[in-house]
Protein backbone atom coordinates (compact mmCIF):
# COMPACT_ATOMS: atom_id res chain seq x y z
CA UNK A 1 0.00 0.00 0.00
CA UNK A 2 2.77 2.40 0.61
CA UNK A 3 4.67 1.56 -2.23
CA UNK A 4 1.24 3.04 -3.97
CA UNK A 5 1.15 5.58 -2.17
CA UNK A 6 -1.90 4.82 -0.05
CA UNK A 7 -1.28 5.90 3.74
CA UNK A 8 -4.18 4.84 5.77
CA UNK A 9 -5.70 6.94 8.47
CA UNK A 10 -5.37 3.91 11.01
CA UNK A 11 -3.69 0.53 10.95
CA UNK A 12 -5.07 -2.36 13.24
CA UNK A 13 -3.54 -4.93 14.60
CA UNK A 14 -5.44 -7.98 16.55
CA UNK A 15 -3.10 -9.32 18.55
CA UNK A 16 -4.41 -13.39 19.40
CA UNK A 17 -1.95 -15.99 20.16
CA UNK A 18 -0.85 -19.15 17.09
CA UNK A 19 -2.89 -21.57 19.65
CA UNK A 20 -5.56 -18.98 19.55
CA UNK A 21 -5.83 -19.24 16.30
CA UNK A 22 -5.64 -22.99 15.96
CA UNK A 23 -8.45 -23.35 18.38
CA UNK A 24 -10.97 -21.00 16.45
CA UNK A 25 -10.27 -22.82 13.14
CA UNK A 26 -10.72 -26.17 14.42
CA UNK A 27 -14.20 -27.08 13.16
CA UNK A 28 -13.18 -25.60 9.55
CA UNK A 29 -9.89 -27.62 9.31
CA UNK A 30 -11.72 -30.63 7.05
CA UNK A 31 -13.60 -27.75 4.71
CA UNK A 32 -12.04 -24.51 4.85
CA UNK A 33 -8.44 -24.90 2.37
CA UNK A 34 -7.43 -21.58 5.07
CA UNK A 35 -7.49 -23.40 8.40
CA UNK A 36 -5.83 -26.41 6.68
CA UNK A 37 -2.89 -27.22 9.64
CA UNK A 38 -0.37 -27.59 7.42
CA UNK A 39 -1.30 -24.02 5.49
CA UNK A 40 -2.37 -22.48 8.34
CA UNK A 41 0.56 -23.41 10.24
CA UNK A 42 2.54 -21.85 6.71
CA UNK A 43 0.83 -18.72 7.00
CA UNK A 44 1.56 -17.97 11.01
CA UNK A 45 5.04 -18.76 10.31
CA UNK A 46 5.42 -16.30 7.48
CA UNK A 47 3.27 -13.82 9.75
CA UNK A 48 5.39 -14.27 12.35
CA UNK A 49 8.47 -13.24 10.11
CA UNK A 50 6.83 -10.06 8.31
CA UNK A 51 4.35 -8.35 10.78
CA UNK A 52 7.06 -6.92 12.96
CA UNK A 53 8.58 -4.95 10.15
CA UNK A 54 5.27 -3.85 8.83
CA UNK A 55 3.96 -3.33 11.92
CA UNK A 56 7.25 -1.10 13.10
CA UNK A 57 6.69 1.12 9.31
CA UNK A 58 3.48 1.97 9.97
CA UNK A 59 4.18 3.01 13.88
CA UNK A 60 7.64 4.81 12.72
CA UNK A 61 6.38 6.58 9.63
CA UNK A 62 2.58 7.85 9.88
CA UNK A 63 1.77 6.78 13.79
CA UNK A 64 -0.89 5.08 12.88
CA UNK A 65 -0.82 1.60 14.43
CA UNK A 66 -3.52 0.77 17.12
CA UNK A 67 -2.91 -2.82 18.63
CA UNK A 68 -6.39 -4.42 20.13
CA UNK A 69 -6.66 -7.19 22.27
CA UNK A 70 -8.09 -10.40 20.22
CA UNK A 71 -9.02 -12.01 23.24
CA UNK A 72 -11.33 -9.49 24.09
CA UNK A 73 -15.03 -9.52 23.21
CA UNK A 74 -15.98 -8.11 19.55
CA UNK A 75 -18.24 -5.16 21.26
CA UNK A 76 -15.06 -4.42 22.44
CA UNK A 77 -12.70 -4.45 19.44
CA UNK A 78 -14.96 -2.91 17.71
CA UNK A 79 -15.39 0.19 20.09
CA UNK A 80 -11.81 0.78 19.85
CA UNK A 81 -11.33 0.65 16.68
CA UNK A 82 -14.70 2.91 15.83
CA UNK A 83 -13.18 5.73 18.34
CA UNK A 84 -9.53 5.67 16.64
CA UNK A 85 -10.87 5.67 13.22
CA UNK A 86 -13.36 8.88 14.64
CA UNK A 87 -10.86 10.70 16.43
CA UNK A 88 -8.94 10.54 13.23
CA UNK A 89 -12.18 11.70 10.92
CA UNK A 90 -12.57 14.68 13.73
CA UNK A 91 -9.19 15.71 13.13
CA UNK A 92 -9.16 15.33 9.42
CA UNK A 93 -12.20 17.55 9.51
CA UNK A 94 -11.23 19.66 11.56
CA UNK A 95 -8.19 20.69 9.17
CA UNK A 96 -9.69 20.71 6.38
CA UNK A 97 -11.87 23.51 8.40
CA UNK A 98 -9.05 25.33 9.27
CA UNK A 99 -7.19 25.30 6.28
CA UNK A 100 -9.84 26.17 3.89
CA UNK A 101 -10.73 29.13 6.62
CA UNK A 102 -11.36 32.48 4.96
CA UNK A 103 -12.49 35.75 7.22
CA UNK A 104 -15.38 37.82 6.00
CA UNK A 105 -13.52 40.79 7.09
CA UNK A 106 -10.15 40.10 5.80
CA UNK A 107 -9.37 37.48 2.52
CA UNK A 108 -5.73 37.31 3.68
CA UNK A 109 -5.91 35.86 7.26
CA UNK A 110 -5.93 32.37 7.68
CA UNK A 111 -6.51 30.05 10.32
CA UNK A 112 -3.89 27.80 11.59
CA UNK A 113 -4.01 23.82 11.35
CA UNK A 114 -3.64 21.27 14.20
CA UNK A 115 -2.07 17.73 13.46
CA UNK A 116 -3.04 15.84 16.30
CA UNK A 117 -4.65 12.60 15.06
CA UNK A 118 -4.27 13.22 11.36
CA UNK A 119 -1.14 10.65 10.96
CA UNK A 120 0.58 11.97 8.65
CA UNK A 121 3.98 11.51 6.51
CA UNK A 122 6.75 11.71 9.03
CA UNK A 123 9.32 12.62 6.41
CA UNK A 124 6.78 15.51 4.75
CA UNK A 125 6.74 16.53 8.88
CA UNK A 126 10.40 16.81 9.22
CA UNK A 127 11.09 18.69 6.25
CA UNK A 128 8.72 21.28 7.48
CA UNK A 129 9.55 21.71 10.96
CA UNK A 130 9.02 25.28 12.93
CA UNK A 131 10.76 26.45 16.23
CA UNK A 132 8.57 24.02 17.93
CA UNK A 133 10.37 20.86 16.47
CA UNK A 134 8.05 18.13 17.18
CA UNK A 135 4.90 19.84 19.32
CA UNK A 136 1.80 21.15 17.61
CA UNK A 137 2.11 25.23 18.01
CA UNK A 138 -1.25 25.27 17.29
CA UNK A 139 -2.41 22.56 19.69
CA UNK A 140 -0.10 25.18 22.38
CA UNK A 141 -1.93 28.04 20.80
CA UNK A 142 -5.60 26.79 21.74
CA UNK A 143 -5.85 24.52 24.36
CA UNK A 144 -2.40 25.26 25.98
CA UNK A 145 -1.11 21.03 26.04
CA UNK A 146 2.34 20.22 24.01
CA UNK A 147 1.30 17.35 21.82
CA UNK A 148 3.70 15.52 19.48
CA UNK A 149 2.48 15.89 16.10
CA UNK A 150 4.55 12.47 14.94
Amino acid sequence: MARSGLSPANVFYSRVSHEEVYSRTESQKGEDFAANRTILALRLRYLEAHLPHVLAFYQRLYNSLLEVDGFKSKWYMEDRALSAIQANMDARQQFARSYCYQSADDEEEQRPCQLADIHCDRALMKASLSQFAYFCPVTWKNTKQLVKCT
